[in-house]
């Protein structure tokens, strides 16, 4: 309390005033505590990395460093603020702009995009637009339009509609692709929550999709030519909604170079045009560093012939233009290639619909040199595994069509050796 005697001070009347001091300004920095090995460890309040972030609050009499428990640098920033609010006494209106029962589920789809502007999230904010579109289809189909009305009964309803034969295209989705979905729709609500949209997370009790752990899957011969003949149709399909995106034949050679190959997608991806010589390919894969070279048959280097250069297309590359990163570039050719399984019937050999994504090609290319004798030695070299144990792990199992082929030749040595069977 500060007095003033304004009378004994200035001959006045004596009259006693007196007024409560201000509260302290404090201020609230972000700061991140950046690991040895972070790309922006030279810069302390760069937002632009995973690390821990934490708050510096100065100004109320006790400088001090106090964890932000979070390593998003958008969330430490908001949380920031609300704390400043709280120090300084003022009243805390929220973090949201408007109020929280007004916010659409499109307004705040937009907010969670726009929090990934920094360059190094450039990637992932393209690819979660596809899940905003997907979130936003079923929030129409279910007559939702404030975000308020999700909630984890929803939600969960919603996850149970997920398969590869679902009714609505939207809710397609293999077992891979329901994980990968899941995790981003949860960290959209994560975000809305952390923003303060929500009091509790209504996609926190989702439990994780487990993977089935017998996923080789390869595609018999009459499945292959099947997607084969997707490839010849696919600019027909997607002429009216995209007319610019008739990527048939490019789809039909990279199919046809993974299948003859077993190199991964994006080794087809990133495929330079000088490291196909007299029709023996030659690369190094991305993930191993690993040397492969191939001699292509007649019909992957037909199908390759068959591929126009784009006018946006870098003249070094078959698929690859270089104005996007690699992971970017993988996520385009999926999207492309997931458009391909309403041309396609496939099913497992128990009978169960199966949805494509392009690693089958690899599991083909290895499970059928197994059927034919190649050991599991020279196929692991073939996929330019480190270890047999890798190999082992996914080809070992094999498909019930190699277990046939075993049986009839344990059933033959035995009748060599002088067992006898009935039929």
């Amino acid at each position: 309390m500060i007095v003033f005697l304004y009378g004994v001070l200035y001959g006045g009347s004596g009259i006693v005033c007196s007024m409560e001091s201000p509260k302290p300004h404090a201020t609230v920095s972000v700061f991140t505590r950046h690991s040895s090995d972070c790309k922006n460890k030279a810069d302390r309040f760069s937002r632009r990395c995973t690390c821990p972030k934490w708050f510096y609050i100065s100004g109320d009499g006790k400088d001090r460093r106090v964890s932000a428990k979070t390593r998003d640098g958008r969330t430490a920033d908001l949380r920031a603020e609300a704390e400043e609010r709280r120090l300084r006494g003022t009243p805390d209106q929220g973090t949201p702009a408007t109020n929280n029962s007004t916010i659409t589920v499109a307004e705040a789809l937009d907010g969670w995009i726009k929090s990934f502007k920094e360059p190094w999230k450039l990637a992932t904010a393209r690819k979660y637009a596809g899940i905003k579109r997907k979130i936003l289809a079923w929030a129409k189909d279910n007559n939702i339009q404030l975000l308020t009305e999700v909630n984890a009964a929803r939600l969960d309803a919603w996850r149970g509609e997920w398969g590869p034969e679902a009714e609505i295209t939207y809710n397609r989705l293999d077992r891979t692709s329901q994980n990968q979905f899941q995790a981003r729709l949860k960290a959209f609500f994560k975000w809305a929550y952390n923003v303060e949209y929500f009091q509790r997370d209504p996609a926190a009790m989702l439990p994780k999709i487990k993977f089935d752990p017998k996923k080789t899957q390869p595609l018999n011969p009459e499945q292959f030519t099947q997607l084969i003949d997707a490839t010849d149709k696919y600019d027909t399909f997607v002429r009216e909604r995209r007319p610019e995106e008739r990527f048939g034949a490019e789809l039909k050679a990279i199919f046809q170079i993974q299948r003859w190959t077993g190199l991964r997608i994006l080794d087809v991806l990133v495929l330079p045009r000088k490291a196909i010589v007299c029709g023996v390919l030659k690369t190094k894969t991305l993930k191993t560093g690993a040397l492969v070279e191939a001699e292509l048959p007649k019909e992957a280097r037909a199908a390759l012939a068959a591929v126009k250069p784009r006018p946006q297309a870098h003249k070094d590359y078959f698929f690859w233009s270089r104005n996007c990163t690699k992971e970017s570039l993988r996520t385009k050719w999926e999207n492309r290639i997931q458009r391909l399984n309403d041309q396609l019937t496939f099913h497992t050999e128990e009978g169960e619909a199966m949805w494509f994504h392009s690693h089958m090609l690899r599991d083909t290319f290895a499970v059928e040199l197994l059927l034919i004798g190649v050991s599991i030695e020279e196929v692991s070299r073939m996929l330019t595994h480190k270890n047999i144990s890798t190999t082992q792990k996914h080809y070992d199992p094999w498909v019930k069509r190699r277990r046939d082929q075993l049986e009839v030749s344990r059933v033959a040595a035995l009748k060599k050796m002088g067992a006898t069977f009935s039929g």
